[in-house]
């Protein structure tokens, strides 16, 4: 297996991709990206240790790889986390207050695995070969859900491994989601169907540490895999590293007294325990699926729920009663004591006090079901394709506080704790810097706003709560840095800091722990150090602030820029931060004429080969406008399609091209050119019919023209303006769905801040609706502005059915006598393209093609289009809308196509408007108005095309009649 350098360094690339990759999304342990920022400091002792590995695999019984093994071995030690703080239970004689308890003590602890590097990177790709095991011999059930690898990513269709692929594991979020989904399905098709259900949850104590796993059982679990000889010289390092945990844990706890020699407890950190942790209760598994009375049964790890099809004889029958019945009769547990213990493993024990039993009687409401869709269930497939979850953002007060039995129901001598809902806090703290991320941060009311979040956050993050919520920093610190708060910043490092240091270890279970100073010790390192860690990180989105107010931090900072270990969502422009840059920018803040070089090749930039996450292909196409735009002014870039597809491919380690774009161009009088894209180049048939979102929307000439820094001049209100039209145009196209209606939404010219041109990709991408908006004035190194207009059109590829987008942007052909002498105004200027440029997109069975205002007046324009295009969409910002209407009027019938245009609200005229007679040719219109929102209608489409096929219409009297065509009309 390892016999050949090359192939073990390619291996070992390939492994440590996917440990980059699992650990950039992994918001909780961030000490890894320590690890794997430091490693990526130096690419020249990177590459030299990867050689190293790869040589010591080859030949493990040198002298030197021997060294070079138990050298790694001896510098293992442990990270210690808080994991539980001592919870309080309410009495009649308890005071009930508003304040929380913030002196809580800490109870128990979490020993997480601290070694070097190298030893993650063996771990995971041991990790690699035993899922692949697990493949061939089909070890384990789809009955498991928790820390499943990714079959499908991992794995080719033939069998071999996917060595350079990034994904590891299934996403949490998606299995957790359908474990607890699927549980409750199964419960309400019986309930359906007329039969009773019980729903039991138990849950393994300490279940890394109560596990007594012996590499000699290898061969056992996965049924004497012959890959097992050929990784023997992995297995016995990852042996050594497993006995080596156990040892430098074993002085601080008690719980581990069931090891016998050669038995070790799981190393929490490590992707061979997630995956060994599954194996390792195989047997148990089995067990339970032999049971008749089971219809379903999931675990994600140590969390197990079933669902029996089982009628309680007594109605008051106790949960000791049925745990009896359901699993000590069938010899799957057995009880000691309060105890449960689990049968064939002789230290797994279930927590009495977790155990749930739900007894759904189907004679009885249904409610307890009910109650879970409406408020539990969660879907992923069907959230909302709105990426900004920070406009969803309240206050933390109302987010995370429940009270207990606090409603109109109760009396007031019923009323509990006031508890934290920690899922929503979470959530909450997620959410946070998104709000504020490329909008101004220093206005009067958003001022108020974020004072207000700051002030319930300090008093929410005081005494033990601030370390008990440690998983939060990061996200609180990023939104204290995308605010420009430096002071705040720095008061919060030095709260917790003080908070750290005042814990005391004497709290925790003596049950469980020993050399308790030692380890309260180990606790504030690693907090400490994880506060560092959150600190450098957030503060990569911004190098500008660091240097002004973190100067020490500096050299700390740029490491996690190096390697690219912060949040991408944050960054302005569509990977700015893969660009390379002389001086500091604010990826957060930066303006497009700061954008950093781009790099000689793409396929060998450090960067874009270790990127921490796939690179989508819209990301390309944008990333192509950059360079345009700067560079090569004018030039039709999107001809390059087929090559930018090609390096999609190469940059993400794809071993096919996923899809192609067919393009055509023609060359028209010397003065235009056509250009025919096919998105993808494999085309549906044409749509029944097609929905039209308008966008009406208030613009003024004073927000069309900003100057470079446009962040500053974005608000709030801009941004929930814009996802609320997003919002409501999903809203219609997924009740439409069924019908396979494709939707295209038009937005007005001018309109769209480049600043969050990846929230509008990302949303046409989950939502599959296409967008067509003007993009506001972009300027460069001199005084000359642009007036661009974006088309961006999602589509699906592949069996998978994987969410691409093709993007377009260009700049409008021709500039209007009042826009140029509005911008002389200013000091600024505008050209006029000497050849101007149009396409006709083919998509989804449609071709659409699009027009910026003043180019509506160009009648050569519109004519290249004749017989060409279905639908005409039109950005405009228009005073003139008389004049434009006629135009619409004239071009629908000479076109014979359908046209939308887009207008400010201010001055009216949106509509769209088909090749009817007189009476029917509008499908809607909109005078004017201040407000904003959006129109919507659908629009016949196989009508028109059938008649452009045919000549004529069915003679249905309730139907808009089609005009006929014009003279010398051609289509296909």
């Amino acid at each position: 297996m390892f016999n050949d350098v090359e192939t073990n360094i390619k291996m070992l690339k390939g492994a440590y991709r996917k440990l980059k990759s699992y650990y950039y999304y992994n918001k909780n342990f961030v000490l890894m990206r320590k690890k794997i920022s430091e490693f990526e400091s130096n690419a020249q002792n990177m590459e030299e240790t990867f050689h190293t590995m790869a040589t010591s695999l080859c030949h493990p019984q040198t002298m030197q790889s021997k060294t070079f093994f138990s050298d790694l071995i001896s510098r293992i030690d442990f990270y210690v986390l808080p994991k539980k703080f001592e919870t309080l239970n309410a009495s009649s004689k308890t005071l009930v207050t508003n304040s929380l308890q913030r002196d809580k003590k800490m109870k128990s602890v979490n020993f997480f695995m601290n070694a070097p590097i190298e030893i993650y990177i063996l771990d995971t790709l041991w990790t690699v070969f035993a899922g692949k095991m697990d493949k061939d011999k089909k070890i384990l059930s789809y009955d498991v859900y928790g820390n499943t690898l990714n079959m499908s990513v991992l794995y080719s269709k033939e069998g071999k491994i996917e060595y350079e692929n990034r994904i590891l594991f299934n996403r949490y979020f998606n299995r957790y989601t359908s474990w607890r989904n699927n549980a409750f399905s199964v419960l309400e098709k019986n309930y359906d169907q007329g039969r009773d259900s019980i729903l039991v949850s138990l849950d393994i104590k300490s279940y890394y540490y109560s596990v007594a796993f012996d590499f000699s059982k290898l061969k056992k679990y996965f049924n004497e895999h012959e890959l097992l000889k050929r990784i023997s010289t992995l297995t016995r390092l990852l042996r050594q590293i497993y006995a080596r945990y156990y040892e430098i844990i074993k002085p601080f706890r008690k719980d581990l007294n069931h090891l016998n020699k050669n038995e070790f407890p799981l190393p929490i950190g490590l992707f061979s325990s997630m995956v060994l942790g599954n194996v390792y209760l195989k047997e148990f598994d089995d067990r339970i699926r032999r049971q008749e009375d089971v219809i379903y049964y999931g675990r994600y790890v140590d969390d197990i729920l079933l669902v029996f099809n089982k009628t309680l004889s007594n109605a008051n029958s106790s949960n000791k009663d049925i745990l009896s019945d359901l699993f000590l009769r069938h010899s799957i547990l057995k009880q000691k004591g309060s105890d449960y213990l689990v049968l064939g493993y002789k230290s797994l024990r279930i927590q009495s006090e977790k155990i749930k039993v739900v007894y759904i009687d189907h004679n009885e409401s249904r409610a307890i079901i009910d109650i879970y869709n409406n408020t539990i269930r969660v879907i992923p497939s069907q959230l909302e394709p709105i990426h900004n979850p920070g406009l969803l953002v309240s206050n933390l007060d109302a987010a995370a506080y429940n009270i207990e039995n606090f409603g109109k129901e109760y009396k007031i001598r019923d009323i509990g704790f006031l508890g934290i809902d920690s899922f929503k806090v979470g959530r909450f703290f997620s959410a946070l810097p998104y709000r504020y991320s490329n909008v101004n941060t220093f206005g009067k009311s958003i001022n108020t706003e974020i004072e207000q979040h700051i002030n319930q956050i300090t008093n929410f993050l005081a005494g033990s709560q601030a370390i008990e919520y440690y998983s939060n920093w990061l996200n609180y610190m990023y939104f204290l840095v995308i605010t420009q708060r430096n002071v705040q910043l720095h008061s919060f490092i030095t709260r917790i800091k003080k908070q750290i240091l005042s814990l005391n270890g004497s709290s925790l279970e003596k049950t469980a722990y020993k050399k308790v100073r030692s380890l309260n010790k180990k606790v504030k390192d690693t907090l400490l150090e994880h506060l560092d860690i959150c600190l450098n990180v957030s503060l990569a989105v911004d190098i500008k602030m660091a240097t002004k107010h973190f100067n020490s931090k500096l050299t700390s900072v740029l490491i996690y820029i190096n390697s690219n270990m912060f949040e991408h969502a944050f960054v302005a422009f569509p990977l700015a931060n893969y660009l390379e840059y002389k001086t500091a920018v604010s990826y957060n803040k930066m303006r497009l004429d700061e954008l950093g070089g781009f790099p000689q090749s793409l396929r060998s930039s450090f960067k874009f080969i270790w990127s921490p996450r796939f690179i989508h292909y819209d990301e390309f196409t944008v990333l192509l406008f950059y360079y345009y735009h700067y560079q090569h002014k004018g030039k039709m870039y999107y001809r390059s399609a087929d090559n930018l597809i090609n390096l999609f491919s190469d940059i993400n380690h794809m071993r096919y091209s996923p899809f192609e774009v067919g393009f055509q161009y023609k060359e028209i009088g010397g003065e235009y050119h056509l250009g025919k894209l096919f998105i993808p180049k494999q085309q549906d048939n044409p749509p029944e019919q097609v929905s039209i979102a308008v966008g009406s929307i208030d613009i003024t000439p004073d927000k069309c023209i900003r100057g470079f820094d446009r962040w500053k001049n974005i608000t709030i209100d801009d941004k929930e303006q814009l996802w609320d039209i997003l919002r409501e145009s999903y809203k219609v196209f997924r009740d439409n769905s069924k019908d396979k209606t494709p939707m295209v939404l038009v937005l007005p010219e001018l309109y769209f801040p480049f600043y969050w041109i990846n929230d509008l990709i990302r949303f046409a991408k989950r939502s599959q609706i296409a967008i067509v908006t003007g993009i506001q004035y972009l300027g460069d190194e001199t005084n000359r502005k642009y007036n661009y207009l974006a088309t961006i059109l999602p589509f699906t590829s592949s069996k998978k059915q994987y969410k691409n987008a093709f993007v377009q942007i260009r700049e409008k052909n021709d500039y209007s006598p009042i826009e140029i002498e509005e911008l002389e105004k200013k000091g600024l200027s505008c050209r006029n393209k000497d050849v101007a440029e149009y396409q006709v997109f083919h998509w989804k069975g449609i071709r659409l093609s699009s027009f910026v205002c003043f180019e509506l007046t160009d009648i050569t324009a519109r004519a290249i289009l004749k017989g060409q295009c279905d639908i005409i969409a039109v950005s405009v910002f228009n005073r003139d809308t008389t004049y434009f209407s006629n135009i619409i009027d004239s071009s629908t019938r000479d076109l014979h196509a359908f046209i939308v245009q887009a207008n400010t609200s201010r001055l009216g005229d949106s509509r769209v408007t088909g090749p009817y007679d007189r009476n029917n040719k509008d499908i809607f219109k909109i005078k004017g108005g201040e407000n904003d929102h959006v129109v919507i209608g659908n629009i016949d489409f196989k009508e028109l095309r059938d008649y452009q096929r045919t000549g004529h219409q069915d003679s249905s009297d309730d139907k808009p009649k089609i005009k006929p065509f014009p003279a010398r009309f051609k289509t296909k």
